[in-house]
């Protein structure tokens, strides 16, 4: 007689809830993040105090270049396919999705070969293998932008978290701590280190394509397609992610040229090691994404608030105390780097207080796209960002390398304000935590009942 599993209805219902699904990416998110701050230490360790400054150079310019070549599609997914699907227009759903792949493959070959010429006629000292491999990384993030995007809409954001975040930081670790003993006479550097990362992600990237592929509503086609909006939508989208993700890259990029690179090493390090807990931010805003899309293209304001709502209590409280942990190990997480990295622990205490902020600001990049205010982040954070770059080789010459630090958080405070100004402007939603007290489209006791009822519902399964 066979024996069967059965799981409890209740507990179904709670596993699959939008709840239990932020908290399991928020989990994976965690894991992502030190896995990731691994590897770049490992590589750190393998390549040496000079030759990591040059890797945080180049892999943040690929990054840079790879963010470009996706031309937004991520969230273009996100915003048409859940338009499509309110409409119940297959026809467009299926065109939205053919207009992104083919703008996808596009863009991400011209990111590719951009990153190598100019690495070429900029950097011809640079050894070749770091203008084929932050080429290759370019083109292949470029395209896996696009297919977390399609994954998301798809609402399988587990499997898109777990593969891009995770999977594929303890592969290239894998291969990067393999080499040497592989291949003895190949040393680490730069270019060995960005073109490990690239093949790997190729891996992960053809692992999303079969899975989306089986999942797509129908054959894709081109019919239908609203070319002049759609790309008029990608151009917006294109800036808009290159200014979202420029805070993270160019501050590296920039600051190669003004110290030398055996300096710059320490202050990537140092963002590396916040963007742990930046991708915990981004893993609620994954998940709450698609809700909050569906919540503005049905033009439901309260629901909009609730879902913001949801992502700063999920996101709120660990963010604060993984700051705090941050703070409290700051030598020692960077002396894992290299043990020279822990004279520059104030230079990770200031970018933990500007990643405090972003996690209480919430999801103000995402929420001005989906309002069609895009143009408009490019501008305030555009603005806010070179108002930073402008200052830094003043801070720096004034304060050191901390100088950079005091620009990074200045610009964030300054672009957190203003978004969450224009999306109470525009729709009366607060995305930060100031939405909970009642400055958004709910009240205090508004805000507290629904999250009590949606806790209720997730834990007790109460209709």
């Amino acid at each position: 007689m066979a024996l069967t599993l059965r799981i409890p209805q209740p507990a179904r219902r709670l596993t699959s809830g939008s709840t239990f699904q932020s908290l399991l990416v928020f989990a994976i998110k965690a894991v992502a993040g030190l896995s990731g701050y691994l590897l770049f230490a490992l590589i750190a360790r393998k390549s040496g105090v000079e030759e990591f400054g040059k890797f945080s150079i180049f892999f943040s310019a690929a990054m840079m270049a790879g963010t470009a070549g996706s031309l937004g599609q991520q969230v273009f997914l996100v915003k048409e396919i859940a338009r499509a699907q309110h409409a119940d227009d297959a026809q467009l759903e299926t065109a939205a999705y053919a207009f992104s792949f083919v703008s996808t493959v596009i863009g991400s070959v011209a990111s590719g070969v951009l990153f190598f010429v100019l690495v070429t006629v900029l950097y011809p000292d640079q050894a070749y293998s770091v203008a084929v491999g932050g080429g290759f990384l370019a083109v292949t993030y470029a395209l896996s932008q696009t297919t977390l995007g399609a994954l998301r809409i798809q609402n399988r954001i587990v499997l898109a978290v777990a593969s891009r975040d995770l999977i594929w930081r303890i592969l290239t670790s894998v291969v990067i701590a393999l080499l040497p003993w592989l291949l003895p006479a190949l040393s680490i550097d730069a270019g060995v280190a960005l073109l490990s990362m690239a093949v790997s992600l190729l891996c992960i990237i053809v692992w999303h394509a079969v899975a989306i592929a089986t999942r797509l509503p129908s054959r894709l086609s081109l019919r239908g397609a609203i070319y002049r909006r759609w790309m008029q939508l990608t151009a917006g989208l294109t800036f808009v992610a290159v200014i979202s993700s420029a805070d993270l890259y160019i501050f590296s990029i920039v600051l190669g040229k003004i110290v030398p690179a055996s300096e710059v090493g320490p202050f990537f390090a140092a963002m590396k090691t916040v963007e742990v807990v930046n991708l915990l931010l981004m893993s609620v805003a994954l998940v709450v994404g698609p809700n909050i899309a569906r919540a503005i293209a049905a033009r439901d304001s309260r629901l909009a608030q609730i879902e913001c709502n949801a992502a700063i209590v999920i996101q709120g409280l660990p963010a604060v105390f993984a700051c705090l942990a941050v703070l409290a190990f700051a030598h020692q997480l960077l002396g894992l780097f290299n043990a020279s990295f822990s004279e520059h622990a104030n230079v990770l205490y200031v970018l933990t207080i500007g990643t405090l902020v972003n996690a209480l600001a919430g999801p103000t990049v995402l929420m001005l796209q989906l309002i069609d205010l895009h143009w408009r982040q490019v501008a305030l954070q555009g603005g806010s960002l070179i108002a930073a770059l402008a200052l830094l080789p003043m801070l720096v010459h004034e304060f050191g390398l901390v100088g950079a630090a005091y620009a990074y958080v200045l610009s964030k405070v300054v672009w957190n304000a203003a978004a969450i100004i224009s999306s109470r402007l525009k729709t009366g939603v607060d995305p930060s935590c100031l939405g909970l007290f009642g400055s958004g489209a709910l009240t205090f006791r508004q805000s507290v009942g629904e999250l009590r009822r949606a806790l209720s519902k997730a834990l007790h399964d109460q209709r």
